[in-house]
């Protein structure tokens, strides 16, 4: 029995598949059921309902033109695409100047309206279109914004073959690397292969370089991860995070048939898919919403308005962790069930377990140093007439930057930083048998996923005022960290921390409480030699004493501190006496000088007068 198609073409009841990449490294298997009825809760950051994230999509100079070696030009996503077939062998001058508009003011437009907002966005850059236009390159290559990997060419990639689309995608990581310093930690293709992800991976792998998410899918309101094939024999699989597009929220939608025909429409749209996601969020299902935008289309002013109403209305929201580029979604994502989630639970396996000691100086030396008025040496003195006690160079403050491959001179710079409270996991499975048998009290914990350091720079983070409590997560390692080698610390509101050059070191974690931080260190604006980053999994445990507020200062601390104290007391008693001393000589001395003067100076005049001098 055969069942009708379509397309005339039909099939057997049960036939099996016949797709050319089964049990291939480039069959990623379909998931039909994902989360299932009950979802998934990813426990956004804050108790937040929904995440947002905004995506600008850059690809001018890079559509298709004889001028970059195309057989034709252009007739996709532009005001008349509908009207105007692409031209064969000829510049079409109609489209380039649309494409243009995007380039020479739509970005800007965005740009600047989401920089005013306080919202980082995600750029879906296309290598070549960044080549063309540095500027756009180094602006979203600060403020936050996360340039991720659109393609090297803004082309269809269905049936390139193999080898080609691995040479591209090997191209775009270089191109990004050069214009934006840094290589791209997630993928968007949009006109994807069926080889695509299991080539960005292969590449990835290859160079070494994180691949954090990958986002041609449009399955889910949620990330999920799947199983990466050519990982299938592997002892530890990393398995692949994807990031769902909501296709349904982009705007390309305006130069279709079936889409937006007004801006207005678009915000109605916008809005209506928020409040739905946003409702079940409340109900204890939190979900992710992205929206797609083009320098070309959303950059043009009629629709602008809609962007940026929509920016207002999800910014007057509570709950609402608000725009954040991907990473921060990667950041904060962890799968605790589902049915399609088979390498989360090895990503579980692999975390691993640290338990946070209190921060002092003796076993943070390694690492930098711990800024503090306990922190006493023999150079400490008391100062503004014994009222302050001061110990001078507590930690260094180093500029290393004429050893980075720029030579591009470092300023010294000092930043304000507010740093929000860790969500806090609850113990479980594994993990609470973990903290059964060797943390005693322990019973919070904090996730860790990121690990970064400054190769030419000391960092130093002062915390201001408040009852604070922060987690610091250190390693050794030169070019990539000792991952075995992690150690965490517990510090208090007495604390300030200094990163040694080169040090790696989690991102700053408060705890229960938003943190004030003043942040000194070397900058020269070079991305990589400012920062490098990369991408691990650690779990943090606070013991209740620390909760508590005890300071931690653990005996030798105290025992040294005091010593030191006494020291500077001693040395400063002793400098009194030796200064009480010189003055009562220079008294002395001052009356014997008049006495003598006193008795001496009549004699000549005597002498004189009774013939004992001669003239």
């Amino acid at each position: 029995m055969s069942l009708y198609s379509r397309d005339g073409s039909s099939a057997k009841i049960g036939a099996p598949s016949i797709d050319p990449l089964q049990d291939t490294i480039y069959d990623f298997p379909r998931d039909i059921v994902g989360f299932g009825r009950k979802s998934h809760n990813p426990q956004w950051p804050n108790g937040a309902k929904i995440a947002v994230s905004f995506v600008i999509n850059y690809e001018e100079g890079s559509e298709r033109s004889v001028t970059n070696g195309d057989a034709q030009s252009e007739n996709r996503l532009w005001e008349q695409a509908d009207n105007k077939p692409a031209l064969t062998g000829e510049r079409s001058l109609n489209p380039e100047s649309d494409y243009e508009y995007g380039s020479r003011v739509g970005v800007w437009r965005l740009l600047n309206c989401f920089e005013k907002y306080g919202m980082p966005v995600t750029a879906y850059a296309i290598g070549q279109a960044f080549e063309k236009n540095l500027e756009v390159a180094d602006a979203f290559g600060k403020n936050g914004h996360e340039v991720a990997s659109h393609g090297y060419r803004w082309v269809n990639y269905v049936g390139m073959g193999i080898e080609l689309e691995k040479e591209y995608i090997e191209r775009q990581l270089e191109s990004l690397k050069k214009t934006t310093g840094s290589y791209p930690v997630g993928w968007y293709y949009g006109a994807v292969s069926a080889y695509s992800k299991a080539l960005i991976h292969e590449v990835y792998e290859k160079k070494g370089i994180p691949l954090l998410y990958e986002s041609d899918t449009y399955s889910d309101d949620l990330p999920f991860w799947v199983d990466v094939p050519a990982e299938k024999e592997l002892k530890d699989p990393k398995g692949m995070l994807m990031i769902p597009y909501s296709y349904d929220c982009n705007d390309v939608k305006f130069h279709a048939a079936s889409g937006f025909s007004t801006a207005s429409g678009f915000e109605e749209y916008l809005k209506t898919a928020f409040d739905v996601l946003y409702a079940e969020g409340q109900e204890g299902m939190p979900k992710m919403m992205t929206i797609g935008l083009h320098c070309r289309i959303s950059g043009k002013p009629g629709r602008f308005a809609a962007v940026e109403n929509f920016i207002k209305y999800i910014s007057n929201k509570p709950d609402v962790p608000c725009a954040g580029p991907h990473p921060y979604v990667v950041e904060y994502f962890e799968v605790e069930g589902g049915r399609s989630t088979s390498s989360h639970y090895m990503h579980q396996k692999m975390a691993q377990i640290l338990h946070a000691s209190p921060l002092n100086p003796s076993g943070f030396k390694s690492y930098g140093g711990v800024i503090s008025t306990n922190v006493l040496t023999p150079q400490t003195v008391h100062v503004n007439g014994g009222t302050a006690r001061r110990t001078p160079e507590v930690v260094p403050t180093d500029n290393r930057y004429d050893k980075a491959p720029s030579k591009k001179p470092a300023k010294v710079v000092l930043n304000a930083s507010l740093a929000g409270p860790r969500d806090v996991a609850p113990w479980s499975g594994e993990i609470g048998k973990e903290r059964k048998e060797n943390h005693g009290d322990a019973k919070r914990v904090f996730k860790f996923k990121m690990l970064e350091k400054h190769p030419y720079t000391t960092q130093s983070f002062v915390p201001m005022g408040g009852d604070v409590k922060y987690l610091v997560v250190v390693t050794d390692g030169d070019e990539k960290p000792n991952m075995k080698g992690l150690k965490a610390f517990a510090a208090t509101q007495k604390q300030g921390v200094c990163y040694g050059v080169g040090v790696w070191h989690a991102p700053m974690a408060v705890i229960d409480e938003p943190v004030s931080f003043a942040v000194v260190q070397h900058i020269n604006g070079v991305a990589d030699e400012d920062c490098s980053r990369i991408y691990f999994k650690a779990l943090v445990t606070i013991s209740d004493d620390y909760e508590d507020g005890s300071d931690h200062r653990v005996p030798e601390t105290d025992a040294q501190a005091e010593y030191a104290m006494e020291a500077a007391r001693t040395r400063d008693e002793k400098n009194e006496k030796i200064l009480f001393r010189a003055r009562k000589l220079a008294i002395i001395a001052s009356i014997v000088m008049t006495l003598a003067y006193l008795i001496l100076w009549p004699i000549p005049m005597y002498a004189t007068s009774y013939g004992m001098l001669r003239p």
